[in-house]
């Protein structure tokens, strides 16, 4: 495959003509981005190669929806009822 000769970057709407390296790395860190803003947020699958058992890797961030479904408790943060009425009593 022959090597382009004119490299282009697209920003604001507008085409700039750029340098074979400074296109390679303005598309490596849109890549990059892309690994940590969307990659690392689902799950995936791979095939151990000897055994061929499909091994689940996790997604690195749950949704609070994934986490009810797999009954997941969280801790209440409202105030509790015995300290309320303690309160109340120290207060007459």
């Amino acid at each position: 495959m022959a090597e382009r000769e004119k490299y282009y970057i697209g920003l604001n709407g507008q085409i700039f003509e750029v340098s074979k390296e400074l296109y390679e790395t303005y598309y490596k860190g849109q890549r990059k981005e892309k690994y940590f803003t969307h990659d690392l947020k689902q799950e995936h699958t791979k095939v151990d190669k000897e055994t061929g058992e499909m091994i689940v890797i996790p997604s690195r961030e749950d949704s609070y929806e994934r986490l009810l479904e797999a009954e997941k408790q969280f801790a209440e943060e409202t105030e509790k009822v015995e300290d309320v009425a303690v309160r109340a009593v120290m207060l007459e």
